[in-house]
């Protein structure tokens, strides 16, 4: 994986720490794979506008608050909260003037992963925020993931 640190490119909107991953395409044809994975501080609000990526995403809310748009539905997004977004979708998001947020996430693909996120929406009544109690496991699995940051191997691809 490859890091960085967009302090870089943009030191007074954001602090973060990323790692983007190129999978084998062993894992392309046969594995969820990581894409990218990191945690973001927002030092001040500003918005992120994406669509038409080849790529799903998730996302925690570790401190703070923020507004998550995907197509038309517009979510409140805080501490505890998580989205699963389909990233071929127009989405946007920002973070809450008076309470910035620090989010974790992982972007990610597959060849089953598009069935996975259908089957998700459906059973979260076509919403794609849930609130999670163990918000801890998943900073745990996002950890994990950028700890693997140097290994490019088929055992660290299993593993993510």
């Amino acid at each position: 994986m490859i890091k960085m640190n967009s302090m870089d490119v943009s030191a007074d909107v954001t602090k973060s720490e990323r790692y983007l991953h190129t999978p084998s395409s062993f894992a392309k044809q046969n594995l969820h794979y990581v894409q990218e994975v990191g945690k973001l501080q927002s030092l001040i609000p500003h918005k992120c506008i994406r669509e038409k990526l080849d790529s799903f995403l998730i996302i925690l809310v570790l401190e703070g608050r923020g507004c998550l748009t995907v197509k038309d539905k517009e979510y409140t997004l805080k501490s505890g909260d998580c989205a699963f977004v389909d990233c071929n979708e127009h989405y946007e998001h920002i973070s809450d003037e008076k309470d910035a947020w620090k989010l974790a996430w992982v972007h990610f693909n597959g060849s089953t992963v598009r069935s996975f996120y259908e089957l998700f929406m459906k059973h979260n009544d076509f919403c794609n925020v849930f609130h999670t109690e163990c918000a801890e496991n998943i900073v745990t699995v996002i950890d994990q993931l950028m700890e693997m940051k140097d290994n490019r191997d088929l055992m660290s691809e299993l593993r993510s």
